[in-house]
C-alpha cells in the first residue's frame, strides 16, 4: 500500500484492454493504485516486488495463464484476492474457480461499475479489511489451522 491506497495488479495479454481497464479504474477509484502485467509469469514478478491488496486476472494468457497464476498465489501469496475475468464462460467453470478460492468471477466485456463494486467488496470496503480475520483460539485452540497454514500464513500477515 503507499500513500494509503490499495494496490491492485491487472493480468492480462491483451495489452490496449489492460491500459484501458487500467486508466478506467485509476480514474473511477482515486484510492486505489494499479500495476499491469502481461501474462502470470509478469505477473509472479510483480507480486514479488510490490505489496498487492488484489489481483485481477484472465485466464488465457502465454506463458504462464491465470489457473498457473492462482496455483502459484495459493501457495505464495494465500491472502491476497483473486478476482478472475475471462471470455471463457466454460462448463464448470465457475465451480473450478469455487474450489480454487477466487473471489469472484466477471466475463468480458467487463461493465466498470460491476467490477469496482467486486474490487470494493474484495478489498473490504464494505465491512472489514482485505484479509480474513482469524480468532488467536482457533489458530492455536483446536487445530483449525494445521501448522503448515500456519507457517505460510505468518510471511503475510503483520503482528503489532
Amino acid at each position: 500500500m503507499q500513500n494509503g491506497k490499495k494496490s491492485i495488479l491487472l493480468v492480462d495479454d491483451e495489452m490496449p484492454f489492460l491500459l484501458s481497464l487500467s486508466e478506467g479504474l485509476q480514474f473511477s477509484e482515486e484510492d486505489i493504485s494499479v500495476h499491469i502485467a502481461a501474462n502470470g509469469k509478469k505477473a509472479v514478478e510483480v507480486l514479488c516486488s510490490e505489496h498487492l491488496d488484489l489481483v485481477i486476472t484472465d485466464l488465457k494468457m502465454p506463458e504462464m495463464d491465470g489457473f498457473e497464476l492462482m496455483d502459484y498465489m495459493r501457495e505464495h501469496f494465500p491472502l491476497i484476492p483473486v478476482i478472475v475475468m475471462t471470455a471463457y464462460d466454460v462448463p464448470g467453470l465457475q465451480g473450478k474457480l469455487a474450489q480454487d478460492q477466487v473471489h469472484s468471477f466477471i466475463e468480458k466485456p467487463l461493465d466498470l461499475d460491476g467490477l469496482t463494486g467486486r474490487i470494493r467488496d474484495a478489498l473490504g470496503r464494505s465491512g472489514g479489511g482485505g484479509y480474513p480475520v482469524f480468532e488467536m483460539e482457533n489458530l492455536f485452540g483446536d487445530n483449525v489451522f494445521p501448522p503448515a497454514k500456519w507457517f505460510a500464513l505468518k510471511k503475510h500477515v503483520r503482528f503489532f
